[in-house]
């Protein structure tokens, strides 16, 4: 058991294919068939989940290279686009065509305006395929009008900027 525990811990810690040829030689020295089948399931399942879990490259690492999360920053593409108080600069995170986060960078915004236009919609958008959001039509929240229009269309630009030439 005590081998058992060593090689899972080997193969969590370098991964699965690291893993395999310890755990081939606990294999062949395990004793009953019982054990035999017990390592085959646990090595077949930790090659399967090593398989599953690294799989997609989008996560905390965004904009790392190798990953596939795109980070569009407005904050100069988007200068021209004034809001109640001036400009209203984004960071918008799209994984393989979704969009995953939509940031506000610091502003000169009322806060408490400004809140709406994050709660209501930048909140929502989050989900959603870049071509459903290029395709929507996007509505101002009331109460924060010049607000959520100049965030309507720092989205739009960087959606149309971000797009594989």
């Amino acid at each position: 058991m005590v081998r058992l525990v060593g090689a899972l811990m080997l193969m969590f810690s370098v991964g699965a294919s690291a893993f395999s040829y310890p755990f081939f030689l606990y294999l062949c020295a395990a004793k009953n068939e019982t054990m035999k089948k017990i390592v085959l399931i646990v090595g077949i399942l930790a090659v399967l989940g090593g398989t599953f879990f690294t799989s997609t490259s989008c996560g905390t690492n965004a904009g790392a290279k190798g990953t596939d999360t795109l980070k569009i920053n407005t904050t100069e593409m988007g200068a021209d686009i004034i809001g109640f108080n001036g400009a209203t600069p984004l960071e918008i995170s799209v994984c393989k065509g979704v969009i995953t986060k939509i940031e506000a960078l610091p502003n000169q915004e009322t806060p408490r305006y400004f809140q709406m236009v994050k709660d209501s919609l930048l909140t929502k958008l989050v989900g959603k395929s870049v071509e459903e959001v290029k395709a929507a039509e996007l509505d101002a929240v009331t109460g924060a009008t010049y607000s959520s229009q100049a965030v309507i269309r720092n989205i739009q630009r960087a959606l149309e900027a971000g797009q594989p030439e």
